[in-house]
């Protein structure tokens, strides 16, 4: 059901204020009456904020996205972005900004979820749900999740990591830049058969994590094929 708040402080707990931990930095993620929340990161050596576009419509609940690693998360985005629009929400993706400063998807923190309020928005972007990510209580009733047969995302991982994944930012420093490039390079050097059975129990992981951090979240699941 949609809900009618008329300004941002109608979104926001009774604490207006939130810490996140990303790597070793402590950063402040603060609301103010009327204004999106934002998070501010100390990536590298410099402070780098993150802060929510404007929201969709106010009477529109909030919904989130989440995928797996090469399982049509990239087209199931870019459709429902263009859906969100329809609906009056606002598409964003946390994970992708994240990526830009170089973050570690598995260092994502926990806190993370105080840019995760429940109207106006489409939350995609997720593939799994890792780090200490963890699905608000409201999140439950809507949620898309989207999966594929692991072998056939395995096949497709293979030439992503090999060829045509584009690096991560830096504003964090070179260490996840650097880890895509050995990566990049492993890849190249093994025939796909060795790097599906090297990455089979990755994949294994991804999926019990992602099935642990559903438990009581309703959600709808589609398969692409």
């Amino acid at each position: 059901m949609g809900r009618d708040p008329t300004h941002w402080s109608d979104l926001q707990d009774d604490a207006g204020d939130n810490r996140i931990k990303v790597g070793f930095e402590m950063i402040n993620a603060a609301t103010t009456p009327g204004l999106p929340p934002s998070a501010s990161f100390v990536a590298g050596d410099e402070t780098r904020t993150i802060t929510l576009p404007a929201p969709g419509l106010l009477n529109a609940d909030s919904a989130f996205l989440v995928s797996l690693p090469k399982a049509g998360s990239t087209l199931l985005n870019r459709m429902m972005a263009h859906a969100a629009k329809l609906v009056g929400q606002t598409f964003f993706n946390a994970p992708r900004e994240l990526r830009s400063l170089g973050i570690k998807p598995n260092d994502t923190p926990a806190s993370l979820s105080a840019l995760f309020v429940p109207i106006g928005y489409m939350y995609g972007g997720f593939r799994g749900l890792p780090g200490a990510i963890q699905l608000p209580d409201w999140a439950s009733g809507h949620t898309v999740v989207l999966v594929r047969d692991p072998r056939d995302m395995l096949v497709s991982l293979y030439f992503s990591v090999a060829y045509s994944h584009s690096p991560p930012g830096t504003g964090a420093g070179d260490a996840f830049y650097e880890q895509f490039q050995k990566e990049r390079e492993s890849a190249q050097a093994l025939p796909l058969d060795g790097f599906v059975k090297r990455q089979a129990a990755q994949y294994v992981s991804i999926y019990n994590q992602l099935h642990e951090k559903l438990k009581g979240i309703d959600s709808k699941t589609y398969r692409y094929e």
